[in-house]
């Protein structure tokens, strides 16, 4: 059979992805992409199933699979930076059971929705905060001046990070995970990636040394990473290696902001012109949580995930064979007719809203679902309550080169404070 090859990375399919997107699912439901280096999968059926079947779709080292080799030279000096640091081992992200199960389970307490809860009241505040720090302005970009810093400052108190001046830190710790989100899933020049890579060795240090400083008995994920014990199928009950807790502190901390960073900037657009329901949102608790689902599954602000074959098999008429790589596209799966009426407007009053797959399913659910969840709900109460906005039409929203995790570059507002 011939497999359409994609350029996801491509002008023509980006800027009109949904519309591209929505041709696969019609036409090409598995199609092959050499950019990738995988097949991208689109219809929300065979993502769906793909999710549920682990054996057959592995999740093993999934993230360093991700696109075409770098060449020997640039491969070569990316080396001599990541030698200063800790190598990437498989983890959470990136492990399938036993071993996904034993390093979730260390960090996982730290990420229910009851652990959270008391979260509330600081989420309200670095909102506030960051309102307050508009001034009086009547324009903002909504990414730089709220929905970047907010998950930034969230995580910093979620994994208690201990820092004396946050407003600061922020933005170094910023860049380190923009850096991090660059290594995956886009194109970047060979100075970019170097840039990248000497920053992400940079957050491994500054993140290894609050792990050195924390007591084995304290309250927090460095505490937990520090008194746990893996129960290693070879050689029985061991502690961590540091590269294993760093890559799960990368892992937390880049999944646990860039998502709601581009999640909560997709709202306000989603939003636009529908003042009555935006300040209703102020008094509203369950119609927050319905526009934040809806906004997630529109949004799927992490576009998909990567599986390896297992096994050879038929794929919907395209035979896979074991070491394939599969992309699957919740964003696609998303906006699938098939499950979602009218998949394309968006609609907070829809039956089966909880249906949509921005955070995946099953064993490799996204661990910081719960965060985001909160963290939308408690920015879109406080914002609601203080300012009305439209978004200006001062510059093209523009979303950028990234195909693993999608956003709004910018989100220009009007602002009205009420």
């Amino acid at each position: 059979m011939t497999v359409a090859d994609i350029d996801p990375f491509a002008d023509e399919f980006r800027l009109e992805q949904t519309a591209s997107l929505a041709r696969l699912r019609m036409t090409s439901p598995v199609a092959w992409s050499s950019s990738l280096g995988a097949y991208l999968v689109t219809s929300a059926e065979l993502v769906s199933a793909i999710l549920a079947d682990v054996e057959t779709y592995s999740n093993r080292r999934s993230t360093d699979a991700l696109g075409v080799p770098h060449r020997p030279e640039l491969a070569a000096a990316l080396a001599d930076i990541r030698a200063g640091g800790w190598p990437h081992v498989p983890t959470i992200a990136d492990q399938d059971p036993p071993w996904h199960d034993f390093f979730r389970s260390v960090v996982a307490p730290y990420f229910t929705p009851t652990r959270l809860r008391p979260l509330t009241p600081v989420v309200e505040a670095i909102s506030d905060e960051l309102i307050d720090a508009w001034g009086a302005r009547d324009q903002i970009d909504f990414v730089s001046d709220f929905s970047e810093p907010l998950p930034l400052l969230s995580i910093m108190h979620v994994l208690d990070l201990r820092i004396a001046d946050p407003q600061s830190q922020r933005q170094i710790l910023g860049r380190w995970r923009n850096s991090a989100v660059a290594q995956v899933g886009a194109n970047r020049s060979d100075d970019d990636l170097l840039t990248a890579e000497r920053d992400v060795v940079a957050m491994q240090h500054f993140l290894a040394d609050r792990l050195d400083a924390a007591d084995v008995d304290e309250d927090s994920v460095f505490g937990a990473l520090r008194r746990a014990r893996i129960d290693d199928p070879t050689s029985g009950p061991r502690p961590l290696e540091i590269a294993e807790a760093l890559t799960v502190l990368r892992q937390v901390f880049v999944g646990g902001t860039e998502t709601t960073t581009k999640a909560l900037a997709e709202a306000f657009l989603h939003l636009d012109g529908d003042p009555e329901l935006f300040g209703a949102l102020a008094s509203n608790g369950n119609l927050r949580r319905r526009v934040v689902e809806e906004s997630l599954r529109l949004s799927s602000p992490a576009q998909g995930i990567l599986r390896t074959v297992t096994r050879d098999h038929d794929l919907a008429g395209v035979p896979v064979k074991a070491g394939d790589k599969v992309f699957i596209m919740f964003a696609s799966a998303n906006r699938d007719p098939a499950v979602f009426a009218d998949p394309e407007s968006f609609d907070h009053t829809r039956a089966g809203l909880g249906h949509h797959l921005a955070f995946g399913r099953g064993l490799h659910v996204c661990l910081g679902a719960s965060l985001a969840r909160l963290e939308m709900q408690v920015a879109l109460a406080r914002l609601s309550a203080r300012i009305q906005y439209r978004v200006s039409s001062n510059r093209p929203i523009r979303y950028g080169d990234g195909f693993l995790l999608r956003g709004p570059d910018h989100v220009d507002l009007d602002v009205t404070y009420l």
